[in-house]
């Protein structure tokens, strides 16, 4: 706009009611310009694990989906902001409970960014996982040695001294329910003396198959097994000798 003399000889900055609106307009797309060039757009992705929150005690829930990929996007000073540490992601499971059976729901995948500073797009991918919710269960079965081989020639082997007698068996109800029996495994050869130590004890199901998804108290039990001689036989047929006249 034109300037008086006075104006020019004193020059000052005009105020915004000086100028057209056209022209402050332009001036506020300069400025956003210029913020630009000195702060930038910028764009982060993390790719995080899921994580269950408030599921009821006694309870283990399966997510279909084990992890998460976090985009965030806004100016570079404030993405840059942002490390591994501050995101996360995760699922509400309160109030679901599954009783004796087996629940499966649709949930939503809740994203956090902590200490963020300025404004930041969140992006979350995916937005849903379907997650299997089961209760936990267990109960205690006798443990059984199995003999892997016949003891020596004129041997037997004695009752079996095991400690401890039984072991609990704990994990998801369906799991427990597939184990019928815990299994105290010999060494695959022949025994040459007495056996005293500790050996490993498997949960197997019905056909003798390992039961995996289970927990047993103890890994290992003790067996005491003493090799006993037995009298030697032999088995002989008698032919009666029959004389006189009844």
């Amino acid at each position: 706009p034109p300037y008086t003399r006075a104006q020019i000889n004193h020059p000052r900055i005009p105020s915004a009611n000086q100028f057209s609106r056209p022209h402050r307009e332009e001036c506020k797309k300069g400025l956003r310009r210029s913020a630009r060039r000195r702060n930038p757009q910028s764009h982060k992705t993390f790719a995080v694990p899921i994580e269950v929150n408030d599921l009821a005690d006694g309870y283990v829930a399966e997510l279909s989906i084990r992890e998460a990929s976090i985009g965030i996007a806004g100016l570079k000073s404030s993405v840059d902001a942002v490390n591994r540490e501050n995101v996360g992601a995760s699922v509400d499971l309160s109030g679901i409970k599954a009783g004796s059976r087996v629940v499966e729901k649709v949930v939503r995948v809740d994203a956090r960014v902590k200490e963020s500073e300025g404004d930041l797009n969140i992006t979350i991918s995916p937005k849903t996982v379907r997650a299997r919710i089961e209760a936990l269960g267990g109960k205690r079965l006798p443990v059984e040695v199995k003999f892997p081989a016949v003891p020596p020639l004129g041997y037997s082997y004695s009752n079996p001294v095991i400690t401890p007698a039984s072991v609990a068996v704990s994990g998801r109800l369906s799991e427990v329910a597939r184990v019928r029996r815990i299994i105290l495994t010999l060494p695959n050869r022949t025994p040459n003396g007495p056996i005293d130590g500790n050996f490993k004890v498997t949960a197997v199901n019905a056909k003798g198959v390992p039961v995996d998804g289970v927990e047993l108290e103890v890994e290992k039990a003790r067996l005491k097994l003493d090799l006993v001689e037995v009298p030697a036989t032999k088995t002989v047929i008698v032919s009666p000798d029959v004389s006189g006249v009844p």
